[in-house]
């Protein structure tokens, strides 16, 4: 497989889409554990 085939550029712009994607995750499990908080039920 060659660097300049799409399959390539997508592949190499994938890590850079995990790192945009964690943030997210953390924020909705602090999101998730305030909401259980503020009912009690944990």
């Amino acid at each position: 497989m060659s660097q300049w085939t799409p399959l390539a550029a997508m592949y190499a712009n994938q890590r850079h889409l995990r790192f945009a994607d964690g943030p997210d995750e953390v924020h909705h499990m602090v999101v998730g554990r305030a909401e259980v908080h503020k009912y009690g039920l944990w």
